[in-house]
C-alpha cells in the first residue's frame, strides 16, 4: 500500500507544479508548458515536466501513522534564440527569468501548491554553456537547463 500512496503524492505534486506553470504562462502564450516530452513540432521556448522521485522519512510503523515524504520534481527547459553570440546570452537570460518566476510563485504566491504539499522550493538548476555552443549555428542558439523542485508532504493514510 505504501507504494501506491507514494506514487499518488508524487503525481499530485507534479500536477500541482505543472498547473502553477500553466497559471504563469497560459495558452496561447509564447512559453509552452508540456507534460513530458514535447512533440516534434517544438516551439522556440518550452519547458517539459518529467520525473518524480518520492522518498519517505523513517517513522513509527502503524496503519494510521503519519510520515514525511520528500518529492523531487524535474523539469527540462529549452530556449532558442535566433542569431549569433548575443542570442546565446538572450536565451539564457530568458530561461533564468522564467525559472525565477516559477520559483517565486512556489515560494511566495502559492507555497503549498493548492494544499497538495507543505512547501515547495527550487533546489537545483543545471545548465551547460557548452550545449549553447554545440547547438549554436548561424541560425540560432539553444539554451538547455534542468531544474529540480523539492516539496515536502505529510501523508497520514
Amino acid at each position: 500500500m505504501a507504494g501506491i500512496t507514494i506514487a499518488t503524492v508524487g503525481l499530485a505534486a507534479k500536477a500541482a507544479l505543472f498547473d502553477a506553470a500553466r497559471t504563469l504562462w497560459p495558452e496561447p502564450h509564447s512559453m509552452l508548458v508540456s507534460w513530458g516530452k514535447t512533440s516534434t513540432n517544438r516551439p522556440d521556448q518550452y519547458v517539459e515536466f518529467h520525473g518524480v522521485d518520492v522518498g519517505q522519512e523513517p517513522a513509527t510503523l502503524g496503519t494510521n501513522r503519519g510520515r514525511e515524504e520528500t518529492i523531487r520534481l524535474e523539469q527540462l527547459w529549452f530556449i532558442t534564440r535566433w542569431g549569433e553570440i548575443d542570442a546565446a546570452r538572450e536565451a539564457e537570460e530568458y530561461a533564468i527569468a522564467r525559472i525565477r518566476e516559477l520559483e517565486q510563485y512556489c515560494r511566495v504566491t502559492d507555497t503549498t501548491l493548492g494544499g497538495v504539499v507543505r512547501h515547495c522550493f527550487l533546489t537545483q538548476i543545471e545548465s551547460d554553456d557548452a550545449a549553447i555552443n554545440r547547438a549554436g549555428t548561424a541560425h540560432g542558439r539553444l539554451f538547455v537547463a534542468r531544474t529540480i523542485f523539492e516539496a515536502k508532504a505529510r501523508v497520514t493514510s
